[in-house]
């Protein structure tokens, strides 16, 4: 589906743990130096919204080489144009977001010259 596993580790702490505070993302090295790993006794509770919000910080972290690489490796052949990337990378939250955008067409407007003749 395309999650990064930086954000599926940071979902999986957040749902066992509350670190207290306003932070929210967390790189490996903040959870080990802070989490340790404690449990907490609460029911694990799967929230899709709160993980795609997780995975697009985890994204936006990322180099923008390894964005723009990630995003046209998951576009077909014909439509990997770089400038594309920052049109996509505003509407997903994962990377196999992508591939439901070219599915439903939504990037058709942009490899599609419009219709410019008259019509009668």
């Amino acid at each position: 589906m395309g999650y990064l596993p930086g954000a599926l580790l940071n979902f999986m702490a957040l749902n066992g743990w509350n670190p207290g505070g306003e932070q929210e993302i967390f790189t490996l090295v903040e959870l080990i130096e802070n989490l340790i790993f404690q449990s907490s006794k609460r029911w694990w509770i799967f929230n899709p919204e709160k993980l795609d919000w997780l995975n697009k910080e985890h994204i936006k972290l990322l180099p923008k080489e390894e964005i723009e690489k990630n995003i046209l490796e998951w576009l077909p052949e014909n439509m990997r144009n770089p400038k594309l990337v920052p049109v996509i990378l505003e509407r997903i939250s994962k990377w196999g977001d992508i591939k439901d955008m070219v599915a439903r067409g939504e990037l058709n407007f942009f490899l599609n010259l419009p219709n410019t003749k008259k019509q009668n």
